[in-house]
């Protein structure tokens, strides 16, 4: 029998214990703690069902990366004793003159000079509920089939924030749930204001593609004689899987790489530090992976990284030259190789279900023209401050705009 989720609508009581916080709401019971080893075992087996991005494993790696200005909260909401919801966040400073970048065009259109001059003076100390180093929606995990209400979820936004303001001496002023597909069940009261972000893309691996070459026959002509001459251009390089060690002795070129790409995108919420990929592959072991690029003169020019999961690939972080990418078209025949991995993965660990290779968002048009499909994500955000979070709500109509692009179509039509 399910039970039934008590509404919160009172302030909600807070008692300091160990460390943590453990919170009393009504019948609920919330635990809010910036470790996860705090909590190690009830968090594990609460978050069982949520693969590599929930596992303590992954979480403590990113705690110890120290991602600079990005603290982690986790919180557990009990019910008679209970965990019937886990929740991340990330609490992050966020001046948006420093997370938006100019796209380098010279327009002088006056709309869009204005929207300019409002984004340089937004500055918010947002509490993400999520992982602002992933695109997909890990920030609350349900664990029972108690059915969690709005309040509810309002009241664990409001409590964890309220908690981080007596601890630091000044909360966040506003809380962004990240990347929720269309068809989420999680209700959310009149003061979230829902925006479409960039879309996932994602590229369904067909049941019959045992391996590449019957991706390359599922294409039209035009684009699988594209496909090839790409892979030609690829052949000045040698592309090596990366482990530990090399992970390690090439720490600084990768941080390199990676800079050079995120310097040239619409938005960036976070500078990795050096170890990052190295830290990554020391604790997920062959559950992450790094291929790079070698030109002649064994020179690393680029770099991609996927985690791979039992029902998906998960493509990570890239990175490479210009100079690479335009003579080789190193970031194309990236595409290809997540492609070839995920149809490997597909076959080796799930051959008889469904199975996706997840691009995230940007750079919509390429990822269309390898097979990506777009998949609609959404993030709900409210303002803590009444009045301000009233005003947000009509800026983020005005100055949120997403980008038109042209979709691809690479396969034959059957």
């Amino acid at each position: 029998m399910t039970h039934q989720a008590p509404v919160l609508t009172v302030p909600l009581a807070k008692k300091l214990v160990c460390g943590t916080t453990d919170i009393s709401l009504k019948d609920y019971r919330l635990q809010v703690f910036e470790q996860v080893s705090t909590y190690e075992k009830t968090w594990s087996q609460a978050t069982k069902s949520g693969g590599v991005f929930w596992s303590s494993g992954y979480l403590e790696t990113l705690e110890n990366n120290y991602l600079p200005g990005v603290q982690p909260v986790y919180a557990l909401l009990s019910l008679s004793n209970t965990v019937v919801g886990a929740f991340y966040f990330q609490r992050k400073k966020v001046q948006t003159s420093e997370a938006f970048h100019s796209d380098g065009s010279a327009r002088t259109d006056s709309m869009q000079c204005l929207r300019g001059l409002i984004q340089s003076r937004l500055n918010f100390d947002v509490l993400f509920c999520g992982n602002i180093l992933l695109t997909g929606s890990y920030g609350i995990l349900q664990t029972s089939d108690v059915t969690l209400s709005a309040n509810v979820l309002d009241a664990v936004f409001e409590t964890v924030a309220t908690v981080l303001g007596k601890k630091t001496g000044r909360a966040p002023n506003l809380i962004l749930v990240k990347d929720l597909k269309q068809d989420n069940n999680l209700p959310f009261n009149e003061q979230y204001k829902s925006f479409c972000t960039l879309p996932d893309m994602v590229v369904p691996i067909a049941p019959h593609w045992q391996g590449f070459d019957d991706y390359l026959a599922d294409m039209s002509s035009k684009y699988r004689t594209r496909t090839r001459r790409a892979l030609k251009k690829l052949a000045p390089f040698s592309c090596v899987e990366l482990d530990e060690h090399l992970l390690e002795l090439h720490a600084h070129r990768l941080s390199f790489l990676f800079n050079n790409v995120v310097g040239e995108a619409d938005l960036s919420l976070v500078k990795l530090p050096t170890d990052y990929f190295y830290k990554l592959k020391r604790a997920l072991g062959d559950d992450f992976v790094v291929w790079g690029y070698f030109d002649a003169s064994k020179q690393l020019v680029g770099f991609q990284s996927a985690f791979l999961l039992a029902d998906h690939v998960d493509a990570h972080y890239v990175g490479y030259t210009n100079e690479a990418n335009e003579q080789h078209q190193v970031y194309l025949n990236m595409l290809y190789r997540y492609v070839e991995l995920a149809i490997d993965q597909k076959a080796r660990l799930n051959p008889d279900n469904q199975f996706e290779l997840k691009f995230a968002r940007t750079a919509m048009e390429i990822k269309s023209s390898v097979g990506a499909v777009p998949q609609t994500i959404f993030c709900y955000f409210k303002h803590r401050r009444k009045t301000f979070n009233g005003m947000l709500h009509l800026l983020t109509d005005y100055m949120y705009q997403l980008p038109a692009w042209q979709p691809r179509h690479p396969f034959d039509k059957k």
